[in-house]
């Protein structure tokens, strides 16, 4: 069974969801909350995310720090406003890893007929 901390800061917008099941991790956070996300060490690590808008997602990855590739997200994809981000505790996912990662997931939603926001 995984671990669940929650963090909550005295902000409002401040709600970010991390879940730990060694060797991975898994952390939900809103748009607005980018600016504590990077504070997290979860956010420094390689691994794949989800953008999520009201009718549309988009997965991506990240060969170095997650965040980055948020942060470049949050100003050329505007339409998102909660985000799902996952990786392992100990940052070792190759690029192969990720890309087979990326497409399995792309794949799935598809096939669930979720409107994705990718071009791959």
């Amino acid at each position: 069974m995984p671990n669940h901390i929650f963090i909550n800061r005295e902000s409002g917008n401040d709600n970010i969801s991390i879940f730990y099941d060694e060797p991975s991790f898994v952390v939900i956070a809103n748009k607005d909350d980018l600016a504590s996300i990077q504070l997290i060490d979860e956010s420094k690590k390689p691994g794949i995310y989800i953008l999520l808008g009201d009718d549309k997602r988009y997965i991506g990855q990240a060969s170095n720090a997650i965040f980055n590739r948020l942060q470049q997200h949050y100003i050329n994809k505007p339409w998102w406003n909660k985000l799902i981000f996952f990786g392992r505790e100990d940052g070792h996912l190759s690029k192969a890893q990720l890309d087979l990662l990326e497409r399995k997931m792309i794949e799935k939603m598809k096939r669930a007929e979720i409107e994705l926001d990718n071009n791959t």
